[in-house]
């Protein structure tokens, strides 16, 4: 059996900060709306999201390692402990931590419907089906070119507006709008895995965005989302999407121009976690911005 430890490093857990990130940033969009804020509630759905986060890491390992995509060469597996490939928990193990991290983040949904927020299990559970069938069958759509997308919703417009229903009891245009930089840095951590796992991906039928497009379109691709990201914060300004201290997110700039330049010199088996790295700070400058803007009202 496993250790307590290994199950908690099984399920990715350095990855929930960005999770935490997304849904604190939709929560504090809707106080940015003068709208009241229910904060027990908003915990409740953090953690709930994060089991569901936790769901779709330990699916993804049992997929990718079921249809061969994850072996010890692969670069997911040199830069992390892949439950399955260093053996240390079985294929039913695996799935069945995955099931009941699912089965308990959407128990958490139905207690906040219940409290009062009657489509928050809708939105769960369209998350939780976005999360499984990312690699679960029939419909695995990360294989088909689509995983990107897949992700930018459920991390982008699908979570933002989730958490500033739950906190707020509304729903409203600004939270998917504000959310796409996000969403798009969100995508662009996953193409930067997609770009590194090209070859073996395109040996195993596996047609992802990256494969579809090249290593050079794919890394084209991923200039441009993280150069989008910073002109929707300009762009958001002047139209009273986010405010003025948003610019704040130019602080992590230097390392925006890490990234367009790592791909260059190779593929780094880390190259995700080092955009979602990335990822993070951006988000926790959004944040920090929107913090200063409810004292400095800009």
């Amino acid at each position: 059996m496993p250790t307590l430890k290994e199950l908690f490093i099984a399920t990715r857990p350095w990855s929930f900060v960005m999770t935490t990130i997304i849904m604190i940033y939709g929560t504090l969009l809707a106080l940015d709306e003068g709208l009241k804020v229910s904060w027990m509630l908003s915990i409740i759905a953090i953690i709930g999201v994060v089991l569901l986060h936790a769901a779709v890491n330990v699916w993804n390992d049992y997929y990718d390692y079921k249809y061969g995509f994850d072996n010890p060469k692969a670069g997911t597996a040199i830069y992390r402990p892949h439950p399955l490939v260093a053996g240390f928990m079985t294929p039913s193990q695996v799935m069945n931590l995955a099931n009941i991290s699912a089965i308990i983040g959407l128990g958490l949904g139905v207690y906040i419907t219940i409290a009062g927020r009657p489509w928050a299990m809708l939105l769960g559970a369209l998350g939780a089906l976005l999360a499984f069938f990312y690699t679960g069958p029939p419909i695995k759509y990360k294989y088909r070119g689509l995983g990107e997308v897949g992700v930018f919703l459920a991390w982008g417009p699908l979570m933002t507006l989730g958490a500033y229903y739950v906190a707020s009891g509304a729903f409203g245009w600004k939270p998917v709008v504000a959310s796409i930089p996000l969403g798009i840095l969100v995508s662009a951590v996953l193409l930067a895995n997609n770009i590194r796992d090209i070859e073996v991906d395109k040996k195993n039928g596996a047609y992802t965005l990256a494969v579809r497009l090249g290593r050079r379109g794919a890394i084209n691709l991923y200039k441009l989302l993280i150069v989008l990201s910073y002109a929707l914060v300009v762009i958001y300004i002047p139209l009273k999407v986010l405010p003025l201290t948003s610019l704040l997110t130019f602080i992590a700039l230097p390392q925006a121009f890490s990234l367009y330049k790592m791909f260059e010199k190779g593929s780094p088996p880390d190259a995700d976690p080092r955009t979602a790295k990335f990822l993070q700070n951006f988000g926790l400058l959004l944040i920090v911005g929107l913090i200063i803007s409810f004292f400095i009202h800009v």
